[in-house]
């Protein structure tokens, strides 16, 4: 059939067979034969006994991935290291504690703030209570002294009308009386007679 299909994908190539070390070349990337893969990670490995025997083993990194496999998220590797935190200096150490302190004391004063402007509202609130309690209780007042003073009037002119008949009637009594007393002395004087004299 001609060359192997692994290496025919590429069209137009006037090389098409595969050079000695090589990989095999799919559509999906490179991959590398196992023999290859094997002999990179029999170097690696003499590479950090070597340098782990230079250092006496005080500087070893982590194993380094095979050749050919490229790093994927999640997988460990030199450049996904975290950093060693620093130490922190005595001046970042004041700066901090300055800022906590400028933050609680803000925290403070607001809160402070707030309590004042709600026992200022509360006492507005009662004063204005008890202002509103004063008008309705003088208010109350007004109309019991304007409701007394109508029943004063009302007894006084009940009695003045009562006085009134007994005036009135005392005077059509004595009238009366005058008018007999009248007549009788009239009738004794000049001799006149009367069924009622």
């Amino acid at each position: 059939m001609g060359s192997n299909t692994e290496n025919d994908h590429v069209s137009g190539s006037s090389d098409n067979k595969p050079k000695a070390g090589a990989g095999r070349v799919f559509e999906v990337g490179y991959m590398p034969h196992e023999r290859d893969a094997a002999q990179a990670d029999t170097t690696a490995a003499q590479a950090d006994a070597t340098q782990a025997d230079a250092t006496g083993g005080a500087g070893q990194e982590e194993p380094k991935a095979s050749a050919g496999t490229p790093p994927f998220p999640g997988t460990s590797s030199p450049a996904a290291k975290p950093k060693e935190q620093k130490p922190l200096s005595e001046a970042e150490r004041r700066h901090r504690r300055r800022t906590r302190i400028i933050a609680v004391v803000v925290v403070a004063v607001v809160a402070l703030l707030g309590g004042g402007y709600a026992v200022v509202s509360h006492n507005q609130q009662v004063a204005h209570e008890a202002a509103v309690a004063r008008k309705k209780a003088a208010e109350k007042k007004r109309q019991q002294e304007r409701e007394e003073a109508i029943r004063v009037h009302d007894e006084y002119v009940a009695n003045l009308n009562k006085v009134y008949a007994y005036m009135m009637t005392g005077a059509v009594t004595s009238e009366t009386a005058c008018n007999l007393t009248s007549g009788v002395w009239h009738d004794a004087i000049f001799g006149g007679w009367d069924d009622e004299t």
